[in-house]
């Protein structure tokens, strides 16, 4: 009893003053940052996060119940009549794209009705620590939140923070994701796609030619020298200049390959995929694999398999605490991503499987001829000479 007493008087102590004063959280008003640079300034990083945001938007949202499909809550099929303003796609693009950057998506819920309004925020604007009792203590815009779902949203019907983790860490309060993983090694690449870029425009490495000899001639001789070969490269009708001296013409411009480091810009390519999950061949890099043996459903099975499941799946965890429980978990309503349309067969490969399912005795002609909604099969022609 004691040691409840403590954390109560704990958290009661730690609570907002702007609360005690009895105003709730603006989730509305932004919190002062400093911008870093983005790691969308890599090719490789933009690519894998437009590549998570094109197929978790491609996907269809849908809520099942006990394995049986659901009608999908009003407040999430249509967001945007609450104060979010943002329709059910937008909605799942933000919080892809949040994931992949930051680790996290959230939103700020609120009871509406008999549903709740989801409005968006930037995950900067989220934080969280550890309390001396290891348990995780969440602030919006500096101001410590004190409803965090999911929670049993039976008993509560409060106004908190949602949150929809990439990958859960134990040993840190908010979720981690690849750029946070790997921030030392994202730095690094940051810095040489500023040094390629900068390396022509700054003049470093690109001073063109000079004159070398092995010989020890008097200064003035090379100045000679020097003075008729810059007078020569001045007049363009001018004749090729001679040298002599045993001095001969070196070239101290860098080649492209070694210029733009594109040796280290592939392998940070690479491990930039290795990081989401993508296959490479998906940003059109080299893959190293047997990709080639695999069909093109295979490639994108194993992409929202690897890699966009662990956002939408998170997304979808989120969504569904929302939802009311059951009495048990056959009378749950979950949220769904489902991407059935994505791996939908081409009209060969179907017809394919028909015809082997019919010679098989697994279905007849009618059967497939239902399920593809074609109706029933026309009626044999009755010529007039029959």
């Amino acid at each position: 009893m004691g040691k409840k007493k403590s954390i109560k008087a704990e958290k009661k102590a730690a609570a907002p003053a702007s609360r005690a004063a009895g105003r709730a959280v603006d989730p509305s008003i932004p919190p002062r940052s400093q911008a870093v640079g983005s790691p969308l300034a890599l090719p490789t990083v933009y690519g894998c996060a437009r590549l998570l945001q094109a197929t978790a938007a491609q996907q269809e949202v849908t809520a099942v119940r006990g394995g049986q499909p659901w009608p999908l809550p009003s407040w999430l099929r249509r967001p945007e009549l609450g104060t979010g303003q943002m329709r059910l796609r937008p909605m799942v693009i933000y919080a892809a794209a949040s994931s992949a950057l930051a680790g996290y998506a959230a939103w700020w819920a609120t009871p509406m009705g008999d549903g709740w309004d989801l409005k968006p925020l930037a995950p900067r604007r989220v934080d969280a620590v550890f309390n001396q009792n290891h348990e995780r203590v969440y602030y919006l815009d500096g101001q410590q939140v004190d409803y965090v779902f999911p929670a049993s949203t039976q008993a509560w019907r409060e106004a908190g923070l949602l949150i929809a983790g990439y990958f859960i860490d134990p040993e840190r309060p908010l979720p981690l994701g690849p750029l946070q993983a790997a921030r030392a090694g994202v730095a690094g690449w940051l810095d040489v796609e500023a040094y390629s870029a900068n390396i022509f425009s700054s003049g470093r490495g690109t001073t063109g030619r000079y004159m070398s000899t092995e010989k020890d001639l008097p200064p003035e001789t090379l100045e000679a020298y020097a003075d008729v070969w810059m007078e020569k490269q001045a007049d363009p009708l001018a004749r090729m200049p001679a040298l002599g001296g045993g001095l001969k013409i070196e070239d101290s411009m860098l080649d492209p390959e070694t210029a733009q480091w594109l040796g280290n810009r592939e392998f940070n390519a690479q491990e930039a995929c290795r990081m989401y999950g993508i296959p490479p061949r998906y940003l059109g890099l080299p893959s190293g694999d047997a990709s080639t043996y695999a069909t093109a459903r295979d490639n994108d099975a194993q992409l929202l398999r690897f890699a966009t499941a662990p956002i939408t799946d998170g997304i979808a965890d989120a969504w569904s605490s929302l939802l009311p429980a059951g009495r048990n978990a056959e009378e749950d309503v979950e949220i769904k991503f489902s991407a059935g349309r994505m791996l939908a067969p081409t009209p060969l490969e179907e017809n394919q499987s028909d015809q082997i399912a019919i010679a098989a005795g697994i279905l007849t002609a009618d059967e497939v001829r239902q399920r593809r909604s074609l109706g029933a099969a026309p009626a044999e022609k009755v010529t007039a000479n029959a």
